[in-house]
């Protein structure tokens, strides 16, 4: 090996372990982000009801809830990718593209929209019946929150967001 090659592969392994020393200690830098937590702050309601007159139709819900930063930091929510259970019967997975600020400990209110194809509403008449007349029925959300901290984007881990009876 040349004089001018040793140089080359000292300069290369010295770059290489530089570039993974400094990116271990950016992770390090970054604090441990818990997942915000979610609450339902009225009743779910339907939004609209399409008749499928070409394809299939659907019925859009909307779920009022409002999500609270537990972090000493502020992140930004940039999708909420989770699957709807009523009385524990999977309805469908849907998800919340439409990112926003949280402050640091702070919160705000947004409306989940699910969208549940008339097809599979009819198979949860008995349930919206029951809740339209008032008798308890039991929602819960199981998904996880994909949030931007300092410019690094982390899927956080896949947890039970939100549940609950609504009457």
């Amino acid at each position: 090996m040349s004089k001018a090659s040793y140089k080359n592969f000292k300069v290369i392994g010295l770059l290489l372990f530089l570039s993974f020393f400094l990116s271990s200690c950016v992770s390090g830098l970054v604090p441990q982000i818990l997942s915000p937590s979610f609450r339902l702050v009225a009743l779910p309601y339907v939004e609209s009801v399409s008749l499928p007159i070409i394809g299939s139709g659907m019925v859009v819900l909307r779920l009022p809830v409002e999500i609270y930063n537990p972090n000493a930091v502020s992140i930004s929510v940039d999708r909420v990718d989770f699957d709807v259970y009523l009385n524990q019967a999977f309805v469908l997975n849907s998800s919340f593209s439409q990112g926003f600020g949280l402050t640091a400990q702070g919160s705000r209110r947004i409306d989940l929209e699910v969208n549940i194809p008339i097809l599979s509403s009819i198979a949860l008449a008995p349930d919206i019946q029951a809740m339209i007349q008032g008798q308890p029925s039991f929602i819960r959300l199981d998904g996880s929150v994909t949030v931007n901290v300092f410019g690094l984007i982390r899927v956080l881990a896949r947890t039970t967001l939100l549940e609950g009876r609504v009457n």
